[in-house]
């Protein structure tokens, strides 16, 4: 019986200390491992062990790289982020993720979790910036940016509703003609009715307090909810090029369509990455 069972959300390169221009600091080699953990067919919530190894193969192969054990990592309603640093390892060669679990008051063995997770553009995009030829991540980043944290109940507002910041946000500076590309979840809890919602990646220049706007401002997801279920709610996106040279705030964003008055959309915790792109 599989106990355990993770899906990859996205990754995204970890980038901390990095400046605006990727030339005038080091990149590093870690990134960023963001997926859904389900312990006996539920969302996993706790502190939870993972060991991490990489491997030339989807199955079978060799060992490129670990075990890298990372410790209580806190998952919340299946969520779980984790900063995986592997060293030099990717050359251009196709890699996959092996990943074990355990609950983290134990001291046992991993279980191991099936199937292996494929690596693409953002260990790779490491790769292209250091020079190198051969696979290219997302060409020209100049930044990249995470933002994660509790969010608070967010209000109904109406066919109409405005998009508002699902909890904490993130800002970037970017050069008039760049474009925002990024990804996140948001995880929303049961009520105890319906309810109808759209959600996104929204950007507006920061300090401004502006509206928000939608990355794809005509196509973004909408759904409507089931009363007593509880969802996480992915989206992946990017903007066309932006007039403006500012600072931008940047997150997750939703528009709460029950009809004024109605409950507050219960979410509590949001993660996600942005990168500036030339």
């Amino acid at each position: 019986m599989i106990r355990y069972f993770a899906t990859l959300m996205f990754l995204a390169l970890s980038l901390l200390g990095l400046s605006t221009s990727v030339a005038a600091a080091p990149l590093g080699t870690s990134f960023t491992y963001q997926g859904q953990l389900r312990d006996n067919a539920q969302p996993a919530n706790g502190l939870y062990d993972f060991q991490f190894r990489l491997l030339d193969q989807a199955a079978g192969g060799s060992v490129i790289a670990g075990p890298t054990v990372l410790q209580d990592i806190p998952v919340e309603n299946g969520i779980f982020s984790a900063d995986i640093d592997f060293g030099a390892t990717f050359n251009g060669d196709a890699r996959w993720l092996e990943i074990s679990v355990r609950n983290g008051a134990s001291a046992g063995t991993f279980d191991l979790l099936s199937p292996r997770q494929t690596l693409n553009a953002a260990p790779y995009a490491m790769y292209a910036l250091s020079g190198n030829p051969g696979p290219q991540g997302p060409s020209g980043i100049v930044q990249v940016s995470n933002f994660s944290g509790v969010i608070s109940p967010i209000q109904a507002g109406g066919g109409a509703a405005p998009w508002v910041f699902a909890g904490p946000t993130t800002t970037v500076s970017v050069n008039s003609g760049q474009r925002l590309v990024g990804a996140g979840t948001a995880s929303v809890n049961k009520t105890g009715i319906p309810y109808s919602l759209s959600y996104g990646l929204c950007q507006r220049i920061a300090g401004s307090g502006g509206a928000l706007t939608n990355f794809n401002v005509s196509n973004y997801p909408d759904i409507i909810n089931n009363p007593g279920q509880s969802i996480s709610l992915s989206a992946s996106a990017s903007t066309a090029p932006l007039a403006a040279s500012a600072t931008y705030e940047v997150g997750f964003c939703v528009k709460n369509k029950q009809p004024i008055g109605g409950p507050d959309l219960n979410s509590d915790f949001v993660t996600g990455w942005v990168m500036v792109v030339n």
